[in-house]
């Protein structure tokens, strides 16, 4: 789960990065991969308990809340 944070993290990086130069063909790229990694969140979501489920939903928000701010 820790890998899968960190490379969903780096994913979400990825998105700030381009959108900062305004790079509409990377956007694109990414935009076309986020439906994979909601796919995968899914996935693991249901593997974990409530509490944990919860900390992750939460933690998510935390790192795209951060990166919009950027």
């Amino acid at each position: 789960t820790q890998q899968f944070a960190n490379d969903y993290s780096n994913f979400i990086q990825e998105i700030t990065d381009a959108a900062k130069v305004d790079d509409q063909e990377k956007l694109t790229e990414l935009m076309k991969q986020q439906v994979d990694w909601h796919q995968k969140t899914n996935q693991l979501l249901k593997n974990m308990s409530a509490e944990d489920a919860q900390k992750w939903k939460e933690w998510e928000a935390d790192i795209r809340t951060a990166t919009q701010e950027l």
